[in-house]
């Protein structure tokens, strides 16, 4: 995903603009939050999936321990936003695939340049049997 955003910078700059207008750095916090989010899922993977051992605090059971084992709950689906698209698509895709999850990226009708550039970013950088990206609108 950071190598996604970092080359295709320019696309996501050019998409932004023309689906949303304003100025040139309108982009720029688009991209620098899911790629701080993605360094930092990077950052903590380790600490996030270990198992905690926990006391048990029954009285009856009071030398036991038990572990909590995190574990994926499935495929997640994240249906975006028109008004900030790549924020909307990326930023909740960084903690489902952290957590193990699945995830269909629907990009919105509304911002139809940026959708095109997610679904490349998500074909050509991302895994496919792991994350799906679709289109369609509301009629």
């Amino acid at each position: 995903l950071i190598k996604g955003i970092q080359e295709n910078h320019e696309a996501i700059q050019v998409a932004i603009n023309a689906d949303l207008g304003g100025p040139k750095m309108r982009a720029l916090p688009e991209m620098a939050a899911s790629v701080t989010d993605a360094e930092h899922a990077l950052a903590n993977l380790d600490r996030w999936v270990k198992p905690q051992v926990m006391k048990n605090n029954e009285i009856t059971d009071f030398q036991s321990t038990c572990k909590v084992r995190p574990e994926p709950k499935g495929v997640t689906l994240n249906i975006a936003t028109w008004n900030f698209p790549f924020i909307m698509c990326f930023q909740p895709l960084v903690p489902a695939l952290a957590a193990g999850n699945c995830m269909v990226v629907k990009p919105s009708e509304k911002a139809p340049r940026s959708a095109e550039v997610i679904e490349k970013i998500i074909d050509g950088y991302l895994d496919k049997d792991c994350i799906r990206c679709v289109h369609g609108g509301v009629p």
